[in-house]
């Protein structure tokens, strides 16, 4: 991995671009106006950087997903009262969606590389689409499909979800 600059944990990423909003005086801010935006992971916060992105005026909002997209109704080995995993638009994805014209996810990728430019600012993002199959002891894993790489353009911003 190059080093580079602009990459965030999700919620630090969410927190420093709130700053302004909340009137925080003196701490690091991140300005998402004209900038391609790439969030890494999804749930609450991951929603919440999509929207807020949106909101500051970024350019472009992308949201790598590894896991395939959800079906719309509930599954058979999904039955209550287990949570179900269905495919849901939630407000980040609603804004993202209004302001450019899909839905910002992409499913069923993962990042392989941030590259950074000659001063060491994040410039793209390397990924690589995915399918999800067994290992030999039976667990689901995914597995990297052969030349679907594909280099995402970012301008100073990225989160991702690191826990």
């Amino acid at each position: 991995m190059d080093a580079v600059s602009s990459i965030y944990a999700l919620f630090c990423f969410w927190i420093l671009l709130s700053a302004a909003d909340w009137g925080a005086g003196g701490r690091e801010r991140i300005d998402a106006k004209g900038k391609k935006v790439i969030v890494i992971g999804g749930g609450d916060t991951g929603n919440d950087c999509i929207g807020t992105s949106v909101r500051h005026g970024a350019t472009s909002v992308v949201n790598f997903e590894i896991l395939p997209m959800p079906s719309k109704d509930r599954a058979a080995g999904n039955p209550w009262p287990q949570w179900p995993r269905i495919y849901r638009v939630d407000y980040g994805h609603a804004e993202s969606s209004h302001s450019f014209g899909k839905d910002p996810r992409e499913f069923l990728i993962t990042t392989k590389r941030f590259v950074g430019d000659e001063d060491g600012n994040l410039k793209g993002v390397e990924t690589i689409r995915v399918e999800w199959g067994k290992n030999e002891a039976g667990a689901l894993i995914p597995k990297e499909i052969p030349g679907t790489e594909e280099t995402f353009e970012v301008r100073n911003g990225v989160a991702e979800n690191i826990y």
